[in-house]
């Protein structure tokens, strides 16, 4: 097939939608397939991600950033990058609350129906250009964010080229929706308008394919994340980023990626640590890696965890996987919440390539959790004192035998990005026929 991917996350600009995106472009092109890239350029993230497909297929274009004014004001791109809008909602001053509700009226009028929306005029002309001289079988766009699937329309009507959605994250039906109810009223009548000009749709989990029937009438296939065994053939010898850190005789626990207090919290494992025997606790250590660490510093001071946990800031991707090979237990936080039921993350699958076992804070119902049961692949726990009991059985483990046993490799059968691309190429050649 002759694919056009329209992706607004796209390597090297480093996020999780760009790694699935980006191994997704590598084996579907690996599998004999003409993929070309409609991307954006100069996004505000770091360029770290490694580019695995010929540069001449991705075509880059610029865009316009409505969020420039807020950041003008806030001190520059760069600021609001480092500290984060978060870090300043959650501050309790005056100042503080006004800019969070002008930044949240700002967000609600001009985010239509995202920040990146400000990218589509030159990703459709682009787009355009390029299928007038090179005609796709069938577009595949790839979101969040949704303006990656307002190109993808427009291309496809311009061009008569079908389109395919992939919603990495279901839009209005989100458990982490956050809108307001006028504002959902109007997206979820767009969501309707704009789904039905699609010829298939994708989705990342079970249960959202279930959600996405009831309302859609196409074929919609289940495409998970996965994780590349190429990623962990790395030696570690070769990382730039050695965990000097680590602690030789003790567990060493590793997270990536964003907090959110009260939702995806490592709470349960810092009280865990607090209540060890005292001849053990220094046994223990966390490292997270990521942006915005800021507010787990409250809770390590409440509970004088400071020797015990480490915030690093976010590092390249494949210096993390090389860091996840090398830890003893890796952590993975869900929300204890119903609305998580229906939720897949993408550092789940890494675990699995990493071979490590998995630690799993919260979402015991949550797709990750069980699997994990079902594969053995760690442990599932919400409750301090059972999380406190698998960590001293783990550091006598380590004591016994030198290190802890890595999970079975037949664990991660079927979760590889080429047997994902495999079922993806199917699911694409079935509905065009």
């Amino acid at each position: 097939m002759k694919i056009l991917f329209v992706t607004y996350r796209f390597p090297p600009y480093n996020s999780s939608g760009a790694v699935r995106c980006g191994k997704m472009a590598k084996y579907l092109s690996e599998l004999g397939h003409d993929v070309k890239i409609l991307t954006c350029n100069n996004q505000p993230l770091p360029d770290s991600l490694q580019l695995e497909i010929p540069e001449e297929n991705v075509i880059y274009s610029d865009w316009w950033n409505i969020n420039a004014p807020v950041e003008y004001i806030l001190g520059g791109r760069k600021k609001v990058a480092a500290k984060g809008l978060h870090a300043v909602a959650n501050k309790s001053t005056l100042k503080s609350r006004i800019i969070k509700t002008l930044g949240q009226l700002y967000k609600n009028i001009l985010h239509v129906p995202d920040a990146q929306i400000g990218w589509k005029n030159n990703a459709v002309k682009a787009g355009i250009q390029l299928v007038s001289n090179w005609k796709p079988d069938i577009i595949y766009a790839s979101a969040m964010p949704i303006t990656s699937f307002l190109v993808a329309k427009k291309i496809s009507e311009k061009s008569n080229i079908p389109w395919v959605g992939e919603l990495r994250d279901l839009w209005t039906d989100s458990p982490y929706y956050t809108n307001p109810g006028w504002k959902k009223w109007y997206e979820e009548i767009w969501e309707k308008s704009l789904f039905s000009k699609a010829i298939g749709l994708t989705t990342i989990t079970e249960h959202s394919v279930c959600q996405l029937q009831e309302k859609y009438n196409c074929p919609i296939e289940l495409i998970l994340n996965g994780y590349d065994p190429i990623d962990f053939q790395t030696s570690e010898s070769q990382s730039l980023y050695p965990p000097n850190s680590f602690i030789s005789e003790g567990i060493n626990i590793l997270y990536a990626g964003m907090i959110y207090p009260g939702k995806r919290d490592p709470r349960p494992l810092l009280e865990a640590i607090s209540i060890l025997p005292e001849n053990l606790k220094s046994l223990v250590k966390v490292h997270f890696y990521g942006p915005q660490l800021s507010n787990l510093m409250q809770q390590v001071e409440e509970l004088s965890l400071h020797t015990n946990v480490e915030l690093n800031s976010p590092i390249p991707y494949k210096d993390i996987l090389n860091l996840q090979k090398m830890s003893d237990l890796l952590l993975l936080l869900m929300w204890n919440n119903p609305k998580e039921v229906g939720t897949f993350t993408g550092k789940f699958f890494e675990y699995i390539g990493a071979r490590r076992p998995i630690l799993c804070v919260g979402g015991d119902n949550s797709p990750p959790a069980l699997i994990i049961k079902e594969r053995a692949l760690g442990f599932v726990s919400f409750n301090a004192n059972e999380i406190c009991n698998l960590l001293i059985k783990m550091i006598n483990e380590k004591r016994t035998n030198g290190h802890i046993k890595k999970t079975p490799i037949e664990a991660g059968s079927g979760f590889t990005r080429k047997e994902q691309a495999i079922k993806l190429a199917n699911f694409l050649e079935e509905i065009i026929s």
